[in-house]
């Protein structure tokens, strides 16, 4: 039997394990991710609930250890030991973080998969599929937690330096200080959009680990070219769910605190006190927005899989046309002969 030429020649598409991007739209996403997590929402919001309560803890972990802390170094400018600590710690609990959103939604990879094949959406099953997991992505995210520790130490630290310049040479200080701001803010910018594509282009990677076994790096470059074609409405999707989820999570835990009432800076006995009595509002809003979490964590991670099952379905090879190998055959006179009959 005729074979036809190599991928890519001739017409025939160039990734054809790679499912059409032409009906991955904006609608598309978002429709059948909330049809799938309506179908298997009590596990999913379990786990993304799981998630956001150990969110809630390094919020306020990271509050109760080190505002009052900060405060007073900040004061007295002596900085130096508790930014190191601050930097371990934020590292420390990022990771933690990362881990964990890794497994839960390794977990709502495997449930979402399930209640597409309209078989029921068992947590116990997902926990056996997914063992693993953190294995596969440990080192990805080692590699990406030295990287918060550098970027996190290297502006607290020239914080520190901006701050005792300006207190040193108070004739420069507001130049020194807005300069430094000006700094900062460019500094976000571009990591803001590294970020966004970054996290468009390895959208899929969950999927990809969860479903395919495949190992971090592996994953990484799988993602990226899952997503080949559809970045644009990935992020598109990304940033609208993200506003929205940021506004409504903002909201609820302003709504949780209100009635904790109190202006923590006007409180007159010190940094201690205005602490402790902020706390409780920091709590409140850290837990409330667990709600929110619960929706958002396994919402993004069933979108995720809504595009990669749709750029992994299998591609029909084009039918043999009349003078050879689709409509046109393979070249000007359709070189390539049918096949032989069956």
């Amino acid at each position: 039997m005729s074979l036809p030429p190599p991928a890519g020649f001739g017409g025939y598409p160039p990734h054809p394990a790679y499912g059409p991007a032409a009906g991955l739209r904006f609608s598309t996403i978002l429709g059948d991710g909330i049809a799938l997590l309506r179908r298997g929402f009590g596990p999913m919001a379990l786990l993304g609930l799981g998630v956001g309560v150990v969110n809630a803890g390094i919020t306020i972990g990271l509050y109760a250890a080190f505002a009052t802390p900060f405060l007073v170094a900040f004061a007295s400018l002596n900085l130096s030991g508790v930014l190191v600590n601050l930097t371990v710690a934020v590292t420390a609990t990022t990771l933690l973080g990362w881990l964990v959103q890794a497994q839960a939604g390794a977990m709502v990879v495997h449930l979402t998969e399930s209640v597409a094949a309209g078989r029921p959406a068992e947590l116990a099953d997902a926990a056996r599929a997914t063992r693993g997991v953190l294995t596969r992505v440990l080192v990805p995210y080692l590699l990406a937690a030295a990287g918060v520790l550098l970027a996190v130490g290297g502006v607290l630290a020239w914080f520190q330096q901006v701050v005792a310049a300006a207190r040193t040479d108070r004739t420069t200080a507001a130049s020194t200080v807005l300069t430094f701001l000006l700094l900062l803010l460019a500094g976000y910018l571009v990591a803001a959009v590294v970020g966004a594509v970054l996290s468009a282009r390895w959208f899929c990677f969950l999927p990809v680990v969860a479903l395919e076994r495949a190992p971090g790096f592996v994953a990484l470059g799988r993602s990226w070219r899952l997503t080949r074609d559809v970045a644009w409405t990935v992020f598109g999707v990304q940033l609208v769910t993200g506003v929205v989820l940021s506004i409504v999570n903002g909201m609820v835990g302003q709504i949780a605190a209100a009635p904790l009432g109190g202006d923590p800076g006007s409180t007159l006995g010190g940094l201690q006190d205005a602490v402790d009595q902020s706390l409780p509002a920091v709590a409140v809003s850290a837990l409330a927005g667990t709600l929110v979490q619960a929706v958002a964590v396994p919402l993004l991670v069933v979108m995720s899989t809504v595009v990669y099952r749709a750029r992994t379905r299998p591609v029909a090879p084009p039918a043999w046309g009349p003078q050879g190998w689709g409509p046109q055959g393979w070249g000007p006179q359709g070189g390539w002969p049918p096949p032989p009959p069956r």
